[in-house]
């Protein structure tokens, strides 16, 4: 009996995992020039830029043995030293675990606030149903909400909390001083890009520059923008859901309607190459405040010297947007160098060197009340055709 056609679609971290482990014949296909979907670096005049921020944290021991596997010495094991702007000074992250840092009346409010909560949480310690507003009032209390928790999400995620569910908090948000990140990982050379590529080598070549335009689920064959036509028993996608709308065929109206329903925030990361070393050893600090307009800036040479050239240092900032809450992006570049003097940030325009922008329409799903109602929607109509969609983007 022959064996089943495996289609991948997509080259990023979810579709070269995926074809690492698969014990079967698979062609992957990639609608960029390069592999690496948003885990990608490139060189630009000596300078390795990633696109937005990335870092490896292990939480599964199987997936660490995985990478370690074929990385290993490449790989720098760090204690994270990550920080937050609150109150014109810097103070440790997480705010949950320092905000006895900050003046005595905002500390006083934070533990007051906290001390009532973990009092409530001993009565009723039921969180089932809460948006995610309502769940870091009921976590944390009213002060570290008010002073960190909600205006560093609203600014983030640019839609109300109130609509936001909190499932997703419990992985990402930690309640005590560590958290998921505490040590991580990341390349002593090439940027995340050396993973993607080691990734890579595990398994059969990647077919780049070849973009789906089309799934026709009748005659289960992908249509690809240069003309190539591939037939599948089964297909695994990493392609964002809502762009799914666009290319499968047939398609029914409830499942079109369920993929109308799914939110997403974009993201806009630049990247500046300076012609100085910055003394920082910090790694990345978070901005909660509405007058800055990135959520994190992040020292790229702190995670390795190698991303810039000798006596060279780069840095990373992002900023969140939807279609409802735009940036203006051509003045992004004046409001980062604005901003930095606003906080004591040592660069000027003068020090740049290089400048990478990256706008990525899907940065972050979004986590509201609809999306697992939609998800069992959509998932329950590819899985019915044989397509099994992964990743960030694909449930």
């Amino acid at each position: 009996m022959p064996e089943s056609k495996i289609v991948i679609l997509g080259a990023g971290l979810s579709g070269l995992s995926a074809a690492a482990h698969l014990k079967t014949e698979y062609e992957i296909f990639e609608k960029e020039k390069s592999i690496g979907g948003l885990c990608r670096s490139r060189d630009v005049r000596g300078f390795t830029f990633d696109i937005a921020g990335h870092i490896l944290h292990f939480q599964e021991k199987k997936a660490k043995a995985f990478i370690m596997g074929f990385l290993g010495s490449t790989l720098r094991r760090q204690k994270r030293n990550s920080w937050i702007w609150s109150h014109g000074s810097f103070i440790p992250y997480p705010f949950q675990a320092n905000f006895l840092k900050l003046p005595s009346y905002i500390a006083r409010e934070c533990s007051t606030g906290l001390a009532r909560a973990l009092k409530k949480q001993k009565k009723n310690s039921e969180s089932n149903g809460l948006c995610f507003k309502a769940w870091a009032l009921a976590t944390f209390g009213e002060g570290i909400a008010k002073h960190f928790m909600l205006p560093y999400n609203e600014k983030f995620w640019k839609f109300s909390l109130e609509q936001l569910n909190h499932e997703w908090a419990g992985e990402w948000i930690p309640l005590g001083a560590k958290g998921y990140n505490d040590m991580f990982w990341y390349p002593r050379y090439g940027g995340i890009q050396t993973l993607t590529n080691a990734l890579a080598r595990q398994g059969r070549r990647v077919r780049t520059r070849c973009k789906v335009v089309r799934i026709d689920l009748r005659k289960k064959e992908c249509l690809f923008s240069n003309g190539i036509r591939y037939r599948f028993d089964k297909a695994i996608s990493t392609i964002p859901l809502p762009e799914m709308a666009r290319i499968i065929t047939p398609l029914p109206d409830r499942v079109r309607e369920a993929i109308s329903e799914l939110r997403y925030t974009s993201l806009f990361n630049v990247n500046i190459g300076l012609s100085k070393k910055l003394k920082s050893d910090k790694h990345w600090i978070y901005f909660p405040q509405k007058d800055i307009s990135f959520y994190r800036l992040g020292i790229s040479t702190n995670f390795s010297q190698n991303m810039a050239p000798p006596g060279c240092s780069s840095v990373y900032f992002e900023a969140s947007y939807t279609k409802d809450a735009p940036i203006d992006k051509k003045k992004a570049l004046k409001d980062i160098y604005d901003d930095c003097l606003k906080i004591g940030f040592p660069i000027k325009e003068e020090d740049a060197k290089v400048i990478d922008r990256n706008d990525i329409k899907y940065g972050y799903c979004v986590y509201d009340k609809k999306r697992n109602a939609a998800l069992s929607v959509i998932q329950g109509y590819l899985k019915k055709h044989n397509i099994f969609s992964i990743g960030r983007y694909g449930g």
